[in-house]
C-alpha cells in the first residue's frame, strides 16, 4: 500500500506541477520545456560612459528604470509584458519555453516628436535553453537629440522680441521666442540621415522697428564619428548680440551663435563652429536688418490650395458619418504675418457664439499667437512660410444651416491671400 500510495502521490505532484507551469506561463499550450530568465535593464550613462542599473537603487545616474516597460516577444509577438522593470524585478526571474527572444525596454509610453524628458529604448536577443539560468541584459540609450537654448544676459535688454526655429528638414520645428526667456531643454526626435540642423532667427530692436534676420547651419565636426545627428547628442544653443562686420554699418546689431555638443557614446563636449545659412529660403543673409513690410527683395505673393476650397459642402448630421477633414493648405514666401478667419451662419444662436470668439469682427480674427483659440486650432506662427489651416473643433459646433468662413493670409509685405470655405448643414433623423 505504502508503494502504490507513493507511486499515486508522484503522478498527482507531476500533474499538478504541469497545470501550474501552464499556469505561470499565462497560456493553455502544454510546454513540456521551459527554462528560467533573469534579466536586467540598464540605462546608459552617456557622461560616464557606464551602464548603470538604476533598479538597485544606486545613484551613479539621474536616469532610474524602475517605471521602464518591458516586452518579451517571441515569433508570435509578446509573450510576456511588464507595465514596469520594478514588477518584473518583485517577480524574480521569469519562466520560459525554450526558443529564441527578443526582450525589449523602454521609457513609459511612446517617443514623441517633442518631449520634455529623454526617452529611452533598448533590445536583446536572448535563448533560453532547458532548465537552464539564463542572465541576460538589456541597455537601453536615449533615442531623442537634446536642444537647449540659451540666451546670453544682455540678448534679452538687447532685443524686444523674437522668433527663433530649429529645423531638421522636415515639419518637427522646434519654436521658441520672448514669452520664455528661460526655456527648458526639448528632446527631439530627429529625423534620420540628417547632417544639418537649421536654425533661422527673427528679432526686433527694442526701438521696435529694425528687425536682425540671421541664419545659421550646424554640422558636426570633421572628427566626428559620422555626419549624421542621432539621439543621445546634446547641442546647447547660445543667442548673444554681436557688433557687425561690415563696415558700412558701424552702428548696427547682428546675433553670435555659439554652440556647444555633447556627442553620443561619449563624455566629451566642445564647441563647434556654426555657419551662415546662404541658401535659406529667404534668400538673406546673416546679420541682415529689415524694416518691417520690407522683405529684403521682391517676395511672390501668398498663395492658397485646398479640396473644398470656393466649394459647398453638404453635410448631412444624422448619416454622412465624421465631419469630412476640411483644410486649407497656405504657401506664404514672404512669412506670415497675421491669418484672418472670418465666420457666418444662418443659425442666431451660433452667431453669437462666433461673435463672441472675435469670427464676426470686421476683419474676423487673427489666428497667430491667439492662445484662447489653442483648444480649437493649431496656430500658426509668426514669420512662418507654410501653415495648414484646418477647422477642427470649429466643425464640431456647426449646426443645421448654412455657414461661411472666409481664409485670409497676409504675409509680412503686406501682399495676402483669401478664399472661402461654404457648408451646407442637414439632419436627417430630425423631427
Amino acid at each position: 500500500m505504502k508503494l502504490k500510495n507513493t507511486i499515486l502521490y508522484i503522478a498527482a505532484l507531476s500533474l499538478f506541477s504541469c497545470e501550474m507551469k501552464n499556469e505561470i506561463l499565462d497560456g493553455n499550450k502544454n510546454y513540456e520545456d521551459v527554462g528560467y530568465l533573469n534579466l536586467g535593464v540598464y540605462a546608459q550613462n552617456k557622461l560616464s560612459k557606464a551602464a548603470t542599473n538604476i533598479g538597485e537603487g544606486t545613484d551613479a545616474s539621474p536616469v532610474s528604470v524602475d517605471n521602464f516597460e518591458v516586452e518579451i516577444n517571441n515569433s508570435e509577438g509578446v509573450f510576456k509584458k511588464f507595465d514596469s522593470y520594478k514588477e518584473l524585478q518583485d517577480a524574480g526571474k521569469v519562466l520560459l519555453p525554450v526558443g529564441d527572444y527578443t526582450v525589449k525596454a523602454h521609457t513609459p509610453g511612446d517617443i514623441e516628436p517633442q518631449m520634455k524628458e529623454p526617452y529611452y529604448n533598448g533590445i536583446q536577443a536572448i535563448k533560453i535553453t532547458k532548465d537552464v539560468n539564463t542572465q541576460a541584459e538589456v541597455v537601453c540609450t536615449m533615442q531623442n537629440t537634446k536642444i537647449q537654448l540659451i540666451y546670453d544676459g544682455t540678448f534679452n535688454t538687447t532685443f524686444a522680441t523674437w522668433d527663433i526655429t530649429v529645423s531638421d528638414g522636415t515639419d518637427n520645428i522646434i519654436f521658441f521666442d520672448e514669452s520664455d526667456k528661460n526655456p527648458p531643454a526639448v528632446y527631439w526626435l530627429i529625423a534620420e540621415n540628417v547632417s544639418e540642423i537649421k536654425v533661422h532667427i527673427e528679432a526686433y530692436l527694442l526701438d521696435g522697428t529694425t528687425k536682425i534676420i540671421e541664419d545659421r547651419i550646424i554640422t558636426k565636426p570633421d572628427e566626428a564619428e559620422n555626419d549624421y545627428w542621432a539621439g543621445s547628442d546634446a547641442l546647447t544653443i547660445t543667442m548673444k548680440p554681436a557688433e557687425p562686420s561690415d563696415p558700412e554699418n558701424p552702428d548696427g546689431v547682428t546675433i553670435d551663435v555659439e554652440v556647444d555638443i555633447t556627442f553620443n557614446k561619449t563624455d566629451v563636449t566642445e564647441s563647434i563652429p556654426v555657419t551662415p545659412d546662404d541658401d535659406s529660403n529667404e534668400g538673406e543673409t546673416g546679420g541682415e536688418t529689415t524694416e518691417p513690410g520690407e522683405g529684403g527683395g521682391e517676395v511672390d505673393a501668398p498663395t492658397l490650395s485646398g479640396e473644398y476650397l470656393g466649394r459647398t459642402v453638404t453635410y448631412d448630421k444624422g448619416g454622412d458619418g465624421a465631419f469630412p477633414d476640411v483644410s486649407v493648405e497656405m504657401n506664404v514666401p514672404g512669412k506670415i504675418e497675421s491669418v484672418m478667419i472670418k465666420a457666418a451662419s444662418s443659425d442666431s444662436e451660433l452667431e453669437g457664439i462666433l461673435s463672441g470668439m472675435g469670427f464676426k469682427d470686421e476683419n474676423g480674427v487673427d489666428l497667430v499667437g491667439n492662445d484662447d483659440l489653442s483648444g480649437l486650432f493649431t496656430l500658426p506662427k509668426l514669420g512662418e512660410t507654410s501653415y495648414t489651416f484646418t477647422l477642427g473643433g470649429l466643425g464640431n459646433l456647426l449646426t443645421v444651416g448654412q455657414h461661411t468662413f472666409t481664409v485670409k493670409v497676409i504675409d509680412q509685405n503686406g501682399k495676402e491671400a483669401s478664399g472661402s470655405l461654404s457648408f451646407d448643414i442637414t439632419d436627417s433623423t430630425a423631427n
